[in-house]
């Protein structure tokens, strides 16, 4: 066996889903993978109207109404998101790839609809994870070891400010980016074809006066997404509509409906107490959800033991500080939930008031932000919206669904729920895959990011039909460079790790994968 083959039968070991889905899909294209997905993403609901409305007025005021009622007529034809992205302009080539996979039938369609590609991204990162928002991946390195190399556009002070409470880059930002971009250039860090595709990609999509007038990083990033989006593609390619959209301000626009309706599931999870202490309980623990001791002993804890927040998670919501940093929250304990309580990584204990209306002025001035569950609570368990995502996803929102049921069951007089919660699909899964690679040498093959599909020539038709008749297992082994962090200790990792794996993806994958 390969290197590359002995680590994804690890990742099948450490991640179950991974496992589960190439055991039953694995010998299958991804054009029938995709196909299989979108039929067991089109469940319908009849008290999704309002989630429609929102879309509608969300997309209008980012792209005008015509895009908006193409995009809405697209979701109520095919109710599903991708939801495994995180906000900001796409980059990291396990997300970005996520997006290209899902656009994959709107090529095959022989009807010669383009459609729309929904992402649905989560804002509750800080600007410095993994995926970097705080600026641009390349992965096409003069030496393979640092790939991929971070080039930053927000200032290191920003680093662990939230994305979707970031402050918009501006024209110096940019500026900035370029000069270090030379430097690299200079350095012989990144080759120069790949200099110029990024100089491109920046002067076309950050500097034009639409993107730099808005007033966050979140309607920004909605934005150059968007706009970069086409030009990944060569002509004749007739390309589907990008609707990219950050998750927490559909969610919090749903609250309005919701926190005004006592009827609604978001109302009485929040508001009911029997059935919220129930709730509290069974999700106890589920990634995504919270930890109340380690919250309460966080809360509790002395100034001197104060750093970055542990992961407790908090209580459907997260506060946020005056930089833009999230906190994590815990029901007051006098058992009344009249306040959240967090303690932000200075010390200082802040205090939100719990109670529909103080909620939704949180949410309006950005001094709360939904939680995971939160969004998923809102828009897949009481609107039925299917929501696809990678690994982590499609092992953590399953369990939030059966927490929910038993909750309910155990309260009782929600029977009416249960039919409604239980169809809703859970374990839709895509991020974790790579259907295109980018040459790296004469005989490596390494992901393919924006810059490197500019540099390489955008995406043209055999691409596409090679993407589509790529396996799911081949997809799995080109996924590998971003699949390994997830599951090896920095120990772990053998010295050349990226170049063994490279060579591999070439052997492996050379008659077989889209080389742009």
């Amino acid at each position: 066996m390969t290197f590359a083959q002995q680590q994804l039968d690890r990742a099948c070991r450490k991640i179950p889903v991974i496992n589960s889905v190439i055991r039953q899909y694995g010998e299958l294209s991804l054009r029938d993978y995709l196909i299989k997905l979108r039929v067991r993403a089109e469940v319908s609901f009849p008290c999704a109207a309002d989630f429609y409305t929102v879309v509608q007025e969300e997309a209008a005021s980012l792209w005008g109404k015509s895009a908006a009622g193409k995009i809405v007529q697209d979701l109520r034809h095919s109710p599903f998101i991708l939801t495994s992205n995180h906000l900001g302009v796409e980059y990291f080539s396990q997300s970005f790839q996520s997006i290209l996979m899902l656009s994959l039938p709107s090529f095959a369609d022989p009807s010669g609809s383009a459609g729309t590609v929904p992402v649905f991204s989560f804002g509750n990162i800080p600007l410095n994870n993994l995926t970097y928002p705080r600026g641009l991946l390349i992965y096409h390195t003069e030496d393979i070891k640092h790939m991929p190399v971070r080039l930053p556009l927000f200032p290191n002070r920003c680093k662990r400010c939230i994305a979707g409470g970031a402050k918009p880059f501006d024209l110096p930002m940019i500026q900035r980016a370029q000069k270090m971009l030379g430097k690299m250039l200079h350095q012989k860090m990144i080759p120069p074809k790949t200099v110029g595709a990024v100089n491109e990609i920046l002067q076309k999509n950050y500097c034009t006066e639409a993107v730099l007038m808005q007033p966050s990083y979140s309607r920004q990033s909605s934005l150059v997404n968007r706009a970069m989006w086409k030009e990944f593609f060569a002509e004749p390619l007739k390309v589907p509509e990008l609707a990219y959209f950050e998750i927490e301000n559909i969610a919090g626009r749903l609250l309005e409906y919701d926190l005004k309706n006592p009827q609604s599931l978001a109302y009485n999870v929040m508001f009911a107490p029997k059935l919220r202490e129930n709730v509290l309980g069974e999700l106890e623990g589920i990634k995504g959800c919270w930890k109340r001791k380690e919250l309460l002993q966080q809360i509790s804890a002395p100034l001197s033991n104060q750093g970055h927040p542990k992961q407790s998670g908090t209580v459907f919501f997260w506060g946020t500080d005056k930089k833009g940093r999230k906190i994590p929250l815990f029901p007051e304990d006098d058992g009344k939930y009249q306040n959240l309580r967090g303690k932000d990584d200075q010390g200082k204990i802040r205090t939100f008031p719990y109670s529909p209306l103080s909620l939704l002025e949180g949410i309006r001035t950005k001094r709360l932000l939904p939680s995971l569950f939160t969004c998923f609570l809102l828009i897949s368990f009481a609107r039925g919206i299917a929501c696809i995502g990678g690994y982590f996803q499609a092992a953590y929102l399953p369990a939030m669904q059966q927490g929910l049921l038993r909750a309910i069951k155990k309260t009782g007089g929600y029977h009416d729920v249960i039919p409604l919660l239980s169809k809703v699909p859970t374990d839709l899964y895509l991020s974790g895959m790579l259907a295109g690679m980018s040459r790296s040498g004469n005989s490596g093959f390494i992901p393919a990011g924006p810059a490197e599909i500019i540099a390489g020539g955008k995406i043209r038709p055999p691409h596409i039909d090679k993407m589509l008749s790529l396996t799911v297992r081949d997809a799995h082994i080109a996924g590998l460079f971003e699949t390994l962090p997830d599951i090896l200790s920095p120990e772990e990792f053998p010295a050349d790790w990226k170049q063994t794996l490279a060579s591999d993806c070439f052997c492996l994958l050379a008659e077989k994968a889209a080389v742009i």
